[in-house]
């Protein structure tokens, strides 16, 4: 078994709620060494000693006992690919020299190693509490600094390599399902009013991706001369108020076409029960839906769980490497047809819906 194998038999005992409407939350900090260039301004050889470096410092801290590192250079892209899937790094960092990743045994944090910063801390939750996950990623960052002495300035704070992390280099985001507001027509709306108020909203897989699904992460834009609490608190209340719109909407929807809404689902889930080839963007559109099902009580509460699971397993990344699909000219095909199956498999363990409770 790979060590990617055996990291993701390992992660999937750890066990995590499935909430309506906020599907996860993450807190990323960036930081920076005092004493060396930004990672684009090292050479190859500088940036492989300084993950090196960088690596020894973070596994002998308590907060990453039992952590599993993978160095970019000794991934396949597939495997590469996967791991942005999860979230635990990003897309820049897949296939970038002298980069690499840090996981704490609970999976709970990681630290990406000389992506645009040196040090990217993500602490991240399938609850909604942003104020203990803040207090989590600056614990780490605390501890990491007291190893790796970070760039500071008493004007601008953490000094990043883009200028709009400058301050407390705080992203604070959550994953949002908001079908309901999608299907009401009021997104739009949503999107700019969180724009007026300094906020991002980015799609399904972070930043440059589309919102497949229904699926919005949204973010603070603003870092420099605002506090960590104050930044945390706004996305606390906007959250609230999101779930309380989508919850709304939800309503509105139902009651305005039920009959159109039990179409919907009973049509995916028999598209999802019975066919036979299944591209990435169909697969989520289609647990999208029928996630708000379980949301609406058309399926039981233990679907909800299986379908989020199912949101990174049917990933394009995670079908190829699980089923060992070669990057051929049928490379694409077959993972239509695996995914397919997957879903087949899934759902014939899932209940017709039941649309008496609509």
């Amino acid at each position: 078994m790979s060590a990617l194998a055996r990291f993701l038999a390992d992660s999937a005992l750890i066990t995590r709620p499935s909430l309506p409407v906020l599907r996860s939350s993450r807190v990323r900090l960036a930081r920076n060494l005092a004493d060396a260039f930004f990672p684009d301004r090292l050479a190859p050889r500088e940036r492989d000693a300084l993950k090196t470096r960088m690596i020894d410092a973070l596994t002998r801290l308590p907060e990453f006992e039992g952590a599993t590192v993978f160095d970019m250079r000794g991934l396949e892209p597939t495997e590469a690919r996967l791991l942005a899937e999860r979230r635990f790094i990003s897309a820049e960092l897949v296939g970038r020299e002298g980069a690499a990743v840090v996981v704490s045994a609970n999976r709970k944090c990681s630290v990406m190693l000389n992506e645009e910063d040196h040090l990217r801390i993500q602490a991240t939750a399938a609850d909604p509490d942003l104020a203990r996950l803040a207090r989590a990623a600056e614990a780490l960052s605390d501890a990491i600094g007291a190893a790796l002495p970070y760039a500071r300035s008493p004007r601008y704070g953490f000094l990043t390599a883009c200028p709009t992390n400058l301050g407390t280099g705080m992203r604070v985001s959550v994953m949002a399902h908001l079908p309901g507001l999608v299907m009401d027509g009021q997104m739009e709306k949503v999107v700019r009013a969180l724009d007026m108020c300094g906020m991002t909203v980015r799609g399904w897989l972070g930043e440059g991706s589309d919102a497949t699904g229904s699926f919005f992460q949204i973010s603070n834009r603003r870092t420099l001369d605002r506090p960590a609490d104050a930044i945390v608190a706004d996305l606390v209340e906007w959250s609230r108020s999101l779930v309380e719109q989508e919850r709304n909407a939800r309503r509105r929807v139902v009651r305005k076409n039920r009959t159109g809404v039990a179409d919907q689902i009973g049509r995916v889930y028999g598209e999802s029960r019975f066919g036979v080839t299944l591209s990435q963007g169909e697969a989520v559109s289609a647990l999208s839906l029928l996630r708000l099902a379980c949301d609406l009580g058309v399926f039981p509460e233990y679907a909800r769980a299986r379908i989020d699971d199912l949101l990174e397993e049917a990933l394009d990344a995670h079908v190829a490497f699980r089923q060992k699909i070669p990057e051929d000219r049928e490379h694409a095909a077959a993972l239509d047809r695996a995914r397919a199956t997957l879903f087949r498999e899934t759902f014939s363990t899932i209940p017709p819906p039941d649309f008496s409770t609509l």
